[in-house]
C-alpha cells in the first residue's frame, strides 16, 4: 500500500508541474524535487541556475548542461 501512495503522490507532482512546465517556481518544494531529478542536480545547484538565469526552464537547462562541470 505504501508504494501505491507513493505513486499517487508522484503523479499528483508530476500533474502539477506540467501545468506549467515555461517556470520553475523555487517556493514550491515539489518542483524543486521535480526539476532537481530531471536536470539530474542537487537543490542548491538548481536554486543558483535560477538565481543566476531566472526561471525559464529552458534558460536553466542550457545553463546547467554548460556548467556541468562544475556541478559534479
Amino acid at each position: 500500500m505504501a508504494h501505491d501512495k507513493t505513486y499517487r503522490s508522484e503523479l499528483e507532482i508530476q500533474r502539477a508541474v506540467s501545468r506549467d512546465l515555461q517556470r520553475i517556481d523555487l517556493n514550491q518544494s515539489y518542483e524543486v524535487r521535480y526539476w532537481c531529478q530531471t536536470f539530474r542536480c542537487t537543490e542548491p545547484q538548481l536554486r543558483w541556475a535560477v538565481r543566476e538565469i531566472g526561471p525559464v526552464v529552458g534558460d536553466v537547462r542550457r545553463h546547467l548542461s554548460t556548467c556541468r562541470y562544475q556541478v559534479n
